[in-house]
């Protein structure tokens, strides 16, 4: 969990009570249905609707499924749309809650956080850190990332995985991530190239369905560049040693392509810990990065219990970029989202870091 926990309601990110809006999964005849099952379902269920080739058949399996008496516990989820059964539209999951909903309030929005310097020559970057939080406690920091790199047409994204769902390296199909502020296209030319190097990655939307934190760097990215295409990856617990064979992976693969290529690492750092705590923890995790020392990092934040969720993700991204020829890294920004409530009880940092 992330920052909207640090909102006065407190709404844990993927609550699926407080969630109330319709399945709409769109086979062909793009039919609209209202769905309710139980989440134990979720994966047989989403994987049924990728399968099925008619609204008729989606209808049906539908209705076995309401009936079933495994699906006592009634819960409303909202699946992807399938434009076919090859190509897949991920709809986003906190738009109207972690950024804003609407288009032109989006736009003002982040435009807010992002502020250019004129002048200001942008750099190109290898790899960087950026949290995954709502826009109103990590926003500025992300934003000062974003304003002050050069976006480069193909992007990998690696996120940790706070649901649980999915494989333990999962990387999204072909097909398009949706914001308010249109539709990503995931790259489906290295997507291929990476998964035929790594026997362990799966392409498959469980994983991706109801995490956040790729998500919410995307109006970033679409702000700033248009057309850009993305490799879409979620990561759970790696060894280090995983963690080398990945980012080796991903370095072969961008050296392959021959083209200029950001990887970013979607991370918070220290979580649910007073501000001196928090900003002493979170100081060792950067102190790691900045050192460009990513099984240093892994220690670290297992030796002094540093809840950095994306910690595996920035490891991966470490190792690749030394792997493509990184020699420096800079810490733009650092807060907590004390800094933003007030309230530095029970924080969650945040730090913005580029490495080239």
């Amino acid at each position: 969990m992330c920052a909207a926990s640090e909102s006065k309601a407190r709404l844990p990110v993927y609550n699926p009570a407080a969630t109330s809006t319709s399945i709409k999964p769109a086979v062909r005849h793009s039919t609209k249905v209202r769905v309710f099952f139980s989440p134990e379902s979720l994966p047989e269920i989403t994987s049924s609707l990728l399968r099925v080739s008619s609204a008729t058949s989606i209808k049906k399996y539908i209705r076995c499924k309401k009936e079933s008496k495994a699906c006592a516990t009634i819960f409303n989820w909202k699946i992807i749309t399938v434009a076919s059964c090859k190509m897949v539209k991920r709809k986003p999951v906190v738009a109207g809650r972690f950024y804003k909903e609407n288009p032109s309030e989006l736009t003002q929005e982040l435009g807010g956080l992002m502020k250019h310097l004129p002048g200001e020559e942008k750099k190109k970057i290898l790899g960087a850190v950026s949290p995954h939080a709502g826009y109103m406690y990590s926003g500025s920091v992300a934003g000062e990332l974003y304003s002050r790199s050069k976006i480069p047409r193909r992007i990998i994204i690696l996120s940790p995985n706070h649901t649980g769902y999915g494989a333990r390296i999962s990387m999204f199909p072909d097909g398009f991530w949706e914001t308010p502020l249109g539709d990503v296209e995931v790259d489906s030319e290295l997507c291929s190239l990476i998964q035929s190097k790594h026997r362990l990655i799966e392409r498959e939307t469980y994983a991706h369905l109801f995490e956040h934190s790729i998500e919410v760097q995307l109006p970033f990215l679409q702000h700033l560049k248009d057309g850009f295409i993305l490799v879409p990856i979620t990561l759970m617990h790696l060894t280090y040693g995983e963690c080398e064979n990945m980012a080796g992976v991903i370095s072969d693969s961008i050296k392959e392509l021959g083209e200029n290529v950001l990887i970013l690492a979607s991370s918070d750092l220290n979580h649910y810990q007073d501000q001196l705590v928090t900003e002493t923890k979170d100081m060792m995790a950067i102190d790691r990065v900045l050192s460009l020392d990513p099984e240093g990092l892994l220690e670290v934040t297992s030796k002094h219990h540093i809840s950095m969720c994306g910690v595996i993700s920035t490891t991966v991204m470490l190792i690749a970029c030394l792997k493509l020829g990184a020699h420096n890294a800079e810490l733009l920004k650092h807060a907590t989202s004390g800094d933003v409530s007030g309230d530095y009880s029970r924080v969650v940092g945040y730090a913005a870091i580029s490495v080239y």
